[in-house]
């Protein structure tokens, strides 16, 4: 390190090593890293699971979007049966398959803070789908803007997040 100095011979510079240990000397600092990395891992997970549990809603709007991009005489039935679909999904075959076309409506609307479907809207779908009666293009565009603002909004049994 220094050269050597004849006025201090008998004296040796020691050669300093720094060694410094960035672990932690305690135990305690281990079993507060071992709690972050378990609550971190607890996050992902939850979070894998709600991401794979709502995978039929990126996939029923994805659909959606395909919908609104097919002819207009079409687009009724298409979407009709895509919200059928996702409600056999969510509510299962036995629950969706004994309901009425207004309790039906009635059930989708309570999955929801704000009711989407409205009186009118039901009415006139009912007569478009079941009847003889056509469906404007603005109360078409109101009930895929409705499906649509269902898939996102809808809250199942258990906790969607």
């Amino acid at each position: 390190m220094f050269q050597p100095n004849s006025a201090l011979a008998p004296f040796n510079e020691p050669e300093i090593i720094l060694t410094i240990s960035h672990w932690p000397q305690s135990w305690g600092w281990y079993c507060l890293l071992a709690a972050g990395v378990i609550w971190i891992l607890a996050k992902l997970r939850t979070h894998l699971k709600r991401w794979w549990r709502n995978r039929y809603r990126r996939e029923a709007l994805r659909r959606l979007d395909g919908i609104v991009r097919q002819p207009v005489e079409k687009r009724l039935s298409a979407a009709h049966e895509l919200l059928k679909i996702v409600s056999v999904y969510v509510y299962g075959r036995p629950v969706t398959a004994k309901l009425a076309d207004t309790d039906w409506f009635d059930l989708l609307n309570a999955a929801v803070a704000t009711p989407v479907f409205s009186e009118e809207l039901q009415s006139s779908l009912h007569g478009a789908l079941y009847g003889d009666k056509a469906l404007s293009e603005a109360e078409l565009q109101a009930y895929l803007e409705a499906i649509a603002l269902w898939l996102k909004m809808h809250c199942r049994d258990r906790d969607d997040g």
